[in-house]
C-alpha cells in the first residue's frame, strides 16, 4: 500500500539477469535521489526460453525477495516476466508491482498515428506471449504489427559484441522484414536491446525506436509524484545489487550497462 511515510524506502527492481540494468540507468536519470535494490536472477537466466509456469514461479520468488527488503515499489524490468510472470499475483501483495509493457504501450500510443506500422523485437517467450501485440491492438486497432523473436542478441550483448560485425549481420537478418516495411515505431521488447539502439537506428533511420527503460522511468516518476513518494534526500541515491549466481561475471558485464557507476559489487543470495 502506497503511503507518504514510505518515501524514504528504496525501489526494488528485478530482472532475469543483467538486462534490467538499462532500466536502472533510465531511472537514475529521472530519479537521481532514489535508492534502489536490484536483483538479477543470474542463476536461472534467461527466462525467455522457460515455460509459462516456470516464469510465474521465478517471478513470484523475485518479488518475495524484494518484499523482504522493505521496498516502496517493485519494478519488473524483465519483458518476459512482465508479459507472463505478473499474471495472477497473490492478492496479499499490497506493494505496487509495475511491469515494463503497459508504460511502453502508453508511450507508443502518444507517438503513433492511428494506422501506424509498429515493429516489436523480443525474446521468444515475450513474442509468443502476444502481450505486446494484444495490448497494441486494443490501443491502436488499425495498426499493422510486425513481431520478431531475436534469441541471439542477448548473448552477443553480454559478450560485449555490440559493435562487432557479427552482431551487425545478425541484426540485419532479424530486421530484414522491418527494413522492407519501414515501421513508424520499433519497440525494443527486451531490456538488453537498448545497447544496440545505435546499430538498429542505422538500419531503420526513419523509425522511432522506443525502449523499456525510458518508458518505464516516466511512469515510475509520475506514480511516485502523485502519491508524494519522491525521496526528499539531497544526496545521490544508492544501489544495492544482488544476484543468484556468482557475482564475478555480473560485476564484469554490469560495467557495459552502467559505465558511469564504479565498483559494482553484487552480493550472491539464494531465493
Amino acid at each position: 500500500m502506497l503511503s507518504k511515510s514510505n518515501s524514504s524506502l528504496p525501489i526494488g527492481v528485478f530482472d532475469s539477469g543483467v538486462g534490467g540494468l538499462t532500466v536502472i540507468k533510465s531511472l537514475l536519470k529521472v530519479l537521481p535521489h532514489e535508492d534502489f535494490i536490484y536483483l538479477g536472477d543470474t542463476a536461472r537466466t534467461p527466462y525467455g526460453s522457460r515455460s509459462a509456469e516456470t516464469i510465474k514461479r521465478y517471478t513470484q520468488e523475485d518479488i518475495n525477495f524484494l518484499l523482504r527488503q522493505r521496498v516502496k515499489l517493485i519494478i519488473c524490468a524483465c519483458n518476459t516476466a512482465s508479459a507472463i510472470g505478473l499474471n495472477d499475483l497473490p492478492k496479499e501483495i499490497t506493494t505496487p508491482v509495475m511491469g515494463v509493457i503497459n508504460p511502453m504501450i502508453a508511450i507508443v500510443k502518444e507517438n503513433a498515428t492511428s494506422n501506424a506500422t509498429i515493429g516489436i523485437l523480443g525474446t521468444r517467450a515475450t513474442i509468443n506471449s502476444r502481450a505486446y501485440q494484444s495490448k497494441l491492438k486494443t490501443a491502436l486497432p488499425k495498426a499493422r504489427i510486425f513481431d520478431i523473436a531475436c534469441p541471439l542478441l542477448v548473448p552477443l550483448i553480454e559478450e560485449n559484441w555490440i559493435a562487432n560485425s557479427a552482431t551487425r549481420d545478425v541484426l540485419k537478418t532479424y530486421l530484414t522484414p522491418l527494413i522492407k516495411s519501414s515501421p513508424e515505431i520499433l519497440i525494443l521488447g527486451c531490456t538488453h536491446y537498448p545497447l544496440l539502439k545505435k546499430e538498429i537506428a542505422k538500419l531503420l533511420p526513419k523509425t522511432l525506436i522506443l525502449d523499456s527503460g525510458n518508458a518505464l522511468a516516466k511512469s515510475v516518476k509520475a506514480l511516485l509524484t502523485t502519491n508524494q513518494l519522491i525521496n526528499s534526500q539531497k544526496q545521490p541515491g544508492k544501489i544495492k545489487f544482488f544476484v543468484t549466481d556468482s557475482s564475478t561475471q555480473f560485476n564484469s558485464v554490469a560495467k557495459i550497462f552502467l559505465p558511469n557507476i564504479s565498483n559494482i559489487k553484487a552480493k550472491q543470495i539464494i531465493l
